[in-house]
């Protein structure tokens, strides 16, 4: 299995070590399942800090670089997008209008389905696994509800949100 053991430090500057698998990765993102949590969890590649072998090295790493004071934390500003594309499934046709709107007053295009040109894919409450499954192998990402509403308000993927549909 494909795994991956890092450092990473989130917006709000708190540095976690985390150990992934069934990982799609672009330049700017990665994505996979937290083997911890059994959560799909994105991560921005710029805020990872080292990779690791193990998560034991990734929490000793951790532990040295807080005791000996060398960890400050990275949190650069949100990047603005100059065109990014969003579909929206499991949500009623209420739902789907109201995120609609809001992806679109945030200078997002809302696509219908999964395709090559498609950046994110948010799922809600009663997603299907085929249109998961299609962003999945085609390295999109995949964000809940609120997940996609920090996203638009603040431009960054916010990491610690559990939940893939809420």
């Amino acid at each position: 299995m494909d795994t991956a053991v890092f450092l990473y430090c989130n917006a709000k500057g708190i540095v976690k070590h985390y150990h992934i698998a069934d990982i799609s990765q672009d330049e700017e993102y990665i994505q996979g399942i937290c083997l911890d949590s059994g959560d799909l969890k994105t991560f921005r590649q710029d805020r990872v800090i080292s990779h690791h072998s193990s998560p034991e090295e990734a929490e000793q790493a951790m532990n040295a670089m807080l005791e000996s004071g060398e960890l400050v934390p990275y949190v650069p500003k949100p990047r603005p997008w100059e065109t990014f594309d969003v579909c929206f499934t499991g949500y009623t046709k209420a739902e789907k209008e109201e995120l609609s709107i809001k992806a679109e007053a945030a200078g997002l295009t809302v696509r219908k389905d999964v395709t090559v040109h498609l950046n994110l894919l948010c799922c809600g409450k009663r997603a299907g696994p085929s249109k998961i499954k299609k962003s999945r192998e085609k390295g999109i990402l995949i964000l809940s509800t609120s997940q996609f509403l920090e996203f638009i308000e603040t431009g960054e993927i916010p990491v610690d949100d559990n939940a893939v549909n809420d």
